[in-house]
């Protein structure tokens, strides 16, 4: 018998894959459909500044996220295993925290399986950035190109590390 969640399941999987042909398609159809991003600088949990000018020459995968929203706690492994599976690309994962305090970060780092591979970024105390890239819902991810533009913006969780989701980066990494 076919539950209403394995329905909804298989119907997220299928909305997942025609996301990622499009993201293919919009790779390969050139920057003039791509939206120039708003320039952003933010505090790293870490410590430090990340502006997103200076990853110009990369791809970036921009991921919208917080430790109380369970898909986005999900997809975090698959994020972290993507970003080892381009260590030597031109590619970087900068997640965005909305607005959390440093508690809650350093409790949702301690409970990862391994060391965090990439800068988690603070959005706060105003959720500056997620408004003014019109970010509704988490997880939100959007991936930009080698020069600062838009190629797609994915709401909800997937599996970053799926062989479709590396295919669809590896056309923008060979622009």
């Amino acid at each position: 018998m076919v539950t209403p969640e394995r329905v909804k399941a298989i119907l997220r999987q299928a909305i997942i894959s025609i996301v990622l042909v499009g993201l293919a398609a919009l790779a390969q159809a050139g920057t003039t459909s791509r939206k120039p991003l708003e320039p952003f600088v933010l505090n790293q949990y870490q410590g430090g500044l990340v502006d997103l000018p200076s990853y110009r020459g990369k791809v970036v995968l921009i991921n919208f996220w917080a430790s109380w929203c369970l898909p986005c706690v999900a997809e975090f492994p698959s994020l972290m295993a993507l970003k080892d599976s381009f260590v030597n690309e031109p590619f970087e994962v900068l997640a965005i925290n909305m607005g959390e305090d440093d508690s809650a970060i350093t409790s949702f780092v301690g409970r990862l399986d391994r060391k965090l591979n990439f800068p988690i970024l603070l959005d706060r105390p105003v959720i500056t950035v997620a408004n003014s890239w019109s970010v509704r819902g988490l997880p939100t991810t959007i991936i930009a190109d080698k020069t600062g533009n838009m190629v797609v913006k994915v709401l909800g969780d997937k599996n970053w590390n799926s062989t479709e989701s590396r295919a669809a980066l590896q056309v923008l990494l060979e622009e």
